[in-house]
């Protein structure tokens, strides 16, 4: 399965998306070992905002780049649709994030060389498709961006390059959005609208946001999961649970609200009902009249328009249901940058980063130069340098050598195993040179000759 193109014919009876034990460990400063991550298990439906809590260090940033990939366990596995990611290459893992997941991340990330259009467009390209003018136009309209298509990132405030970032990741139509600290860089105004905009789209995918506000986790998530020491220390999911009708005017929700019909006469009956509600709860009794009072209230207390309040409990095996997928469901999409396009970030990041691009230039001159001298010494021989002169020159020459015999005899245990003759190369005395000089006249050059056993 590593090309990345392996298509089971169907996943049955499992999860749209799981962590089965994962651990992931870091060194620390001071050298000793930290588990991010440890022995985390997790299942995950289709659709719902789940808010992943804790403090810093906790583990919940390094939970979402597990499981959108950016990141990879020491141990266990992440699951989509069936398709473990213990058979991943690292190719594989780049397809799984072009192919399921889309990232919002806290700065945004976006590129500032590309107008608005052209950002969500690459992400259409590097999954292989053209650029869809129609489809990114789209995008922009349902994040409320459509008279920002031309415009350049650095023209933008942070809530409208947020979506941008939103748009970028929706364009590919993924089925997860993963979303780190979406609203840390934020004004609350601006972090709500990017929070609206991340709760509509749950209605349909899986959003996974890691966040450190509890107050917008309770308000938006369909369920929260606190993570403390890389453990999952809690997990709940929101429930809602429809208002009590005491009568055609009178209504209890949950175990300490009465709601009364607007502008309703209540009979006597209506008062005993309230009336044992409040014997039996005991304590003080607050009524809340107007509009404004009772909003307040209904807000706080988390109860929607139809009177159904909202509350979490520990999250159960069926809260996820599992499903049947194709091997088509599951087929992942390799990843294509155009060339024209790695083009264009690599020369703006030499642009905003002269120096680099100077100690670049300086590194690889000093190497190239280092490189030929290193080769020259290397490959010099003073013998072949010599000859080639005095052929070049026009002189006659003769290269003569010197070796001698030997006999080598090669015994184990006492006994011998192998004899044989051999020769080797050996210096000139000066008593050879004086009679090649006898020999061959005084007109000659004398190069002496030596292997490595000397």
């Amino acid at each position: 399965m590593s090309d990345g193109l392996f298509k089971p014919t169907s996943f049955k009876g499992v999860f749209m998306l799981e962590v089965k034990d994962l651990i992931k460990v870091y060194k620390g400063k001071n050298g000793n070992d930290v588990r991010a991550i440890d022995g985390v298990s997790l299942t995950f439906a289709e659709k719902g905002m789940i808010f992943l809590l804790g403090k810093s260090g906790s583990g919940k940033s390094t939970l979402l780049n597990l499981c959108g990939g950016l990141d990879f366990p020491d141990s266990g596995e992440i699951i989509i649709k069936g398709r473990s990611s213990k058979d991943f290459s690292q190719a594989d893992f780049d397809s799984y994030r072009n192919t399921f997941v889309g990232f919002v991340f806290q700065e945004y990330n976006i590129l500032d060389e590309f107008s608005v259009e052209s950002n969500i467009a690459l992400a259409l390209e590097l999954q292989g498709r053209s650029k869809d003018r129609q489809a990114v136009k789209d995008i922009l309209e349902k994040v409320e961006l459509t008279d920002f298509a031309k415009r350049k990132p650095n023209t933008l405030s942070g809530g409208q390059k947020q979506r941008v970032a939103i748009a970028r990741a929706l364009v590919k139509n993924p089925e997860i959005i993963l979303a780190d600290e979406p609203t840390g860089a934020l004004d609350s105004a601006t972090g709500k609208q990017v929070l609206d905009t991340l709760k509509k789209l749950s209605e349909e995918k899986l959003v996974i946001v890691v966040s450190h506000d509890r107050e917008f986790a309770e308000q938006y998530g369909d369920r929260i999961i606190e993570l403390k020491d890389g453990k999952v220390i809690s997990d709940v999911t929101k429930e809602k649970v429809a208002a009590k009708q005491a009568s055609e005017n009178v209504s209890f929700i949950g175990d300490d609200t009465v709601a009364v019909k607007d502008g309703a006469a209540l009979t006597d009956e209506d008062m005993s009902a309230i009336k044992n509600f409040l014997v039996k709860k005991g304590g003080k009794a607050v009524v809340a009249s107007g509009a404004k009072a009772v909003n307040s209230y209904e807000k706080v207390s988390k109860i929607d328009k139809d009177g159904a309040q909202e509350n979490f409990r520990d999250t159960q095996d069926g809260d996820a249901p599992k499903k049947e997928y194709s091997g088509e469901e599951s087929k992942l999409i390799r990843s294509r940058l155009p060339l024209r396009h790695a083009v264009k970030i690599g020369v703006s990041g030499l642009k905003v980063k002269p120096f680099r691009l100077f100690f670049t230039v300086l590194l690889s001159v000093v190497a190239f130069v280092m490189f030929g001298l290193l080769s020259v010494l290397l490959f010099f021989d003073p013998i072949e340098l010599a000859s080639d002169t005095y052929a070049q020159s026009g002189y006659g020459y003769i290269v003569i050598n010197k070796h001698y015999s030997y006999i080598s005899t090669h015994y184990k245990f006492g006994v011998e195993t192998y004899s044989g003759e051999s020769d080797d190369g050996t210096d000139f005395t000066p008593a050879d040179l004086a009679e090649a000089r006898e020999k061959y006249g005084a007109a000659y050059g004398a190069f002496t000759y030596s292997t490595d056993d000397g």
